[in-house]
């Protein structure tokens, strides 16, 4: 009885409500990355798609290694004042600079770090023009969310890969461009155009506001162990994907690639669910209220990940059928990924309150560096003899170590 009515109150609150449109919005862009991605794979080789993976880690890993806590602290901050914001786009555009500058004039050494070789020096401009896109696009859906404006943000979470599978679709079937550079620019021109058209809802008058030092304080305080964690999670998240460039040939890392991306959606409804509860938990002012809103959104998360199981697994089989025949040997690992993925969704609620109510990102900090640790040595000793299904085993335990620190810290929080 007590969990019927937990169920009844969840269902009746603005959450639930909040959630069905974020969730809704990562549906259609799961959907449109499903077939931008077996689209992609089909048009171009496995070798290819493995450049690509590389190139998608790339800025997945420096878009928040390069942010330095700045998009969790725009969420936790933003109801102190307008000048989080403009901190926040003026940090980014100086990001920018450095990483077109950085990827302009270091291409061969970059390339070497990444692939091994300077061959495919010509790709690393490419990656920091994808990089900048990203760095101004995660600030205006930070922005977004926190002003919880969800319709805007869900408009432009699913519009990036509309664009995506549309611009690419152009320069294949008008074009006759199938590449890596096609790839590419395919990739990196969606944020740059929804960065753009965000100023609608967000408007610009927050350009406008007063810096000073002694408000920033707060905002560098937090944002310092959130660069921190969040560098280190950054780089455990992605370092099953670089550490098979060292063992496994680009094929084969592409196909990781693509059973990656079969469980996409998953992470996605972490983030979509994040930007829902995240804002609520900052707001909190009682231990109470934190409690019971992480009882109502651990049922949330539970039936969201068996829903999910349910649906991604015939769906992975399409997309690997779909890819063609040299990507069918990924669906094993794929098994082992969304494993993972579902492990990371159950956890959301106790680690947003962990992170917005208890404002422990320290701890997120020396988890990371556990996960880190956990995910190089199965990385290193799995990977070679097992390929890319010990790497996904790696990512799992990566998950894990989380998991356990986290329900172990949440449990003595009081």
């Amino acid at each position: 009885m007590k969990y019927l009515n937990l169920v009844k109150s969840l269902l009746q609150t603005a959450t639930i409500r909040q959630t069905l449109v974020t969730m809704s919005a990562t549906a259609a862009n799961g959907l449109l990355a499903m077939v931008f991605y077996v689209f992609l794979a089909r048009s171009i080789t496995p070798s290819e798609y493995g450049i690509f993976t590389i190139l998608v880690a790339t800025v997945a890993l420096f878009s928040t290694v390069l942010d330095f806590g700045t998009d969790k602290g725009v969420v936790k901050f933003i109801s102190k004042g307008d000048y989080v914001a403009k901190t926040a786009l003026l940090f980014k555009f100086v990001m920018v600079v450095l990483v077109i500058a950085a990827t302009s004039l270091f291409s061969k050494l970059i390339s070497s770090l990444l692939f091994g070789s300077s061959n495919q020096s010509v790709i690393i401009p490419w990656i920091g023009l994808c990089l900048s896109g990203y760095l101004f696009f995660n600030t205006s859906q930070s922005l977004l969310q926190a002003k919880e404006k969800f319709v805007w943000w869900s408009f432009s979470l699913a519009g990036s890969n509309f664009l995506r599978l549309l611009i690419f679709s152009l320069l294949v079937f008008v074009f006759n461009k199938s590449n890596i550079y096609s790839a590419a620019f395919s990739f990196a021109l969606p944020p740059i155009i929804l960065f753009i058209a965000s100023f609608l809802p967000l408007k610009l008058n927050y350009l406008k506001a007063k810096l000073s030092i002694n408000k920033l304080q707060e905002l560098l305080t937090f944002n310092s162990w959130v660069a921190g964690f969040s560098i280190i999670s950054a780089l455990a998240s992605r370092l099953d994907t670089f550490i098979s460039v060292r063992y496994l040939n680009l094929a084969d890392v592409g196909i990781y690639g693509l059973a990656g991306q079969a469980v996409q959606f998953l992470p996605q409804a972490v983030m979509a669910l994040g930007v829902v509860t995240a804002p609520k938990f900052a707001n909190f002012g009682s231990e109470t209220a934190n409690r019971q809103y992480v009882s109502k959104s651990i049922l949330l998360t539970a039936g969201m990940a068996f829903a999910s199981a349910l649906v991604i697994i015939p769906v992975a089989l399409i997309i690997f059928s779909a890819s063609g025949h040299s990507y069918m040997s990924g669906f094993g690992t794929f098994l082992i990924l969304l494993l993972s993925q579902l492990v990371f969704l159950f956890m959301t609620p106790i680690r947003d309150s962990l992170m917005y109510y208890y404002s422990r990102p320290d701890l997120f900090f020396w988890t990371a560096i556990a996960q880190i640790l956990v995910v190089t040595i199965f990385s290193v000793i799995l990977i070679p003899r097992y390929g890319i299904a010990g790497s996904a085993i790696a990512n799992l335990s990566g998950q894990l170590i989380i998991s356990v620190i986290c329900s172990l810290s949440y449990a003595k929080s009081k």
